[in-house]
């Protein structure tokens, strides 16, 4: 968890839409539609995607369709005649089956992009993508651009507190492993804790770092 995988779902999904000032088209995708589907805060379930596509594509005729069966024929339908990329996140939290069995057959041209924590799936159709940890230069590259950004706000506390810690980038780097929301949260979490608390937190967290630590703030 917190490896990027929502982040970088989001930024393809910004792109492929041609917004923040990417082109549509960028890539020769050229998608009609980009639709966005999250299971991280709600329960996500068949009837939810299915009405979703027919309302953000102006089918609005398929969200008042009755029969659950002929509503699923006509999205199929749809995606077989559109080019629409469907991105659906957090796809290790859906309880529905049926959003499984939909996402297994996406009719061309249509794309289908899913985020899954250890997704795996035999199938030809299927690329998977692994998302790894930062390398150690990465991971001190992020971490200097996020004290930079403290620096920019509270240049008196950045040279008081933060230049007066030598250490501190390679306890960062040490503890977070190389984890790029770890290292953003931790490091926002300076603005509001000493640095002497925020690494001794980091010495002793064990397991999931951002809910040992958050367990503990």
């Amino acid at each position: 968890a917190g490896i990027g995988k929502t982040s970088l779902a989001v930024e393809i999904a910004y792109r492929c839409a041609g917004s923040d000032g990417v082109p549509p088209g960028h890539s020769h995708l050229n998608f009609a539609f980009v639709l966005f589907f999250t299971a991280r805060q709600s329960d996500l379930t068949l009837l939810d995607v299915l009405d979703g596509i027919g309302r953000w594509t102006g089918n609005d005729y398929i969200v008042k369709l009755t029969d659950p069966a002929q509503k699923y024929l006509e999205v199929k339908r749809l995606l077989a005649q559109e080019r629409i990329l469907l991105i659906i996140d957090n796809l290790e939290t859906v309880g529905d089956s049926g959003i499984h069995n939909f996402t297994s057959d996406m009719p061309y041209p249509s794309q289908l992009l899913l985020t899954h924590r250890g997704y795996y799936s035999t199938s030809a159709h299927v690329r998977p993508i692994s998302l790894e940890e930062l390398s150690v230069s990465a991971s001190e590259e992020l971490i200097s651009r996020e004290l930079k950004r403290i620096e920019d706000e509270s240049p008196e506390y950045y040279r008081s507190a933060i230049q007066g810690f030598p250490d501190l980038l390679t306890e960062l780097r040490k503890h977070t492993l190389g984890n790029p929301l770890d290292i953003e949260w931790v490091v926002a979490r300076l603005r509001t804790h000493t640095i002497e608390s925020v690494v001794s937190d980091l010495r002793s967290a064990r397991g999931n770092l951002f809910r040992d630590m958050f367990d503990r703030a």
